[in-house]
């Protein structure tokens, strides 16, 4: 089959019940030049039993799975883009599922991007598993070229579905704190926009999803008070970028003082640690709880 253009990437944990349901939409897209990459973090369920089933079946793309210790899903990309043979990567949760010309318009789009020097990458929409709801918001028109840290200045709120050239992330590993196991994925995507590296965006749905309750999603305030020094550095960054727009500079230092003081530390300590000042902290905090009313 030769070196696939893209990579789809699956970090599984505890995945069993469902990772196959993804499986049975990559079996049915259009086009199946591509490989599909999982790694499972560490499952203490059958996942491991499921993907070998998997492997055994018959499938007309490349498939491989990997086992690490857990370690977290941004250790699980790491480990992904270290294996992948793509020329995109594409992350796909283990509880959402394909449009099935999902990779034929990656393929399309892709095509069309002339300058790859100046690109990390193209992003479609996400909808919900009907595909009668499109996920967040986003521009009107089919598409446009900009950062990751200018979604805010065109309208694009929510969830995406980003695919991220492999020589990028290559350069753009997630870090990795110790005794922490979540870094939010927007880390890595803001600093790859910093840089000025551009995304296509593309007003085209290929990214069924469900939150489910044992989803990241559903546990995202518990996720980043535990890990709070990775939590910390996205935040410190984002707000201290010059592409980063008031609102979000704002809304992302609110935040971060609500969740810092459910951690128990003071407006000083937070201060000290995002280099924003303790009243400034203390202002937005309070703003940031009463808008969660």
């Amino acid at each position: 089959m030769g070196i696939p253009l893209v990579t789809i990437f699956t970090p599984v944990y505890n995945r069993a019940y469902i990772v196959e349901k993804l499986y049975h939409s990559l079996k049915c897209q259009t086009i199946n030049d591509f490989e599909w990459i999982v790694v499972d973090d560490g499952s203490t369920d059958n996942t491991e039993e499921v993907l070998e089933r998997i492997e055994s079946d018959e499938h007309n793309f490349s498939y491989r799975h990997v086992r690490q210790e857990n370690g977290g899903k941004h250790t699980a990309i790491n480990r992904g883009v270290s294996l992948a043979k793509g020329d995109l990567f594409f992350i796909v949760d283990s509880d959402d599922v394909l449009t099935a010309d999902a990779i034929e318009k990656i393929y399309k789009y892709s095509s069309t991007i002339s300058e790859q020097d100046s690109f990390a990458g193209l992003a479609f929409l996400r909808a919900s598993l009907d595909g009668l709801k499109i996920i967040g918001t986003t521009f009107e028109g089919m598409q446009r070229d900009f950062t990751s840290l200018e979604r805010m200045k065109n309208g694009v709120y929510g969830d995406k579905a980003e695919i991220y050239y492999t020589k990028v992330l290559k350069e753009f590993p997630f870090p990795v704190y110790r005794g922490e196991n979540f870094v939010t994925e927007a880390l890595v995507w803001n600093r790859i926009a910093a840089q000025g590296l551009k995304m296509r965006w593309v007003n085209e749905a290929i990214y069924l999803c469900d939150y489910l309750e044992d989803g990241l999603t559903h546990h995202i305030d518990e996720l980043l008070i535990r890990n709070f020094n990775g939590y910390t550095e996205y935040a410190r960054e984002l707000v201290y970028y010059p592409q980063t727009c008031l609102k979000e500079k704002l809304k992302t230092i609110g935040m971060y003082a609500l969740r810092g003081r459910k951690k128990g530390l003071t407006y000083k300590n937070l201060s000290s640690k995002i280099g924003v000042s303790a009243f400034t902290l203390w202002i937005m905090g309070v703003l940031a709880k009463m808008l969660k009313r």
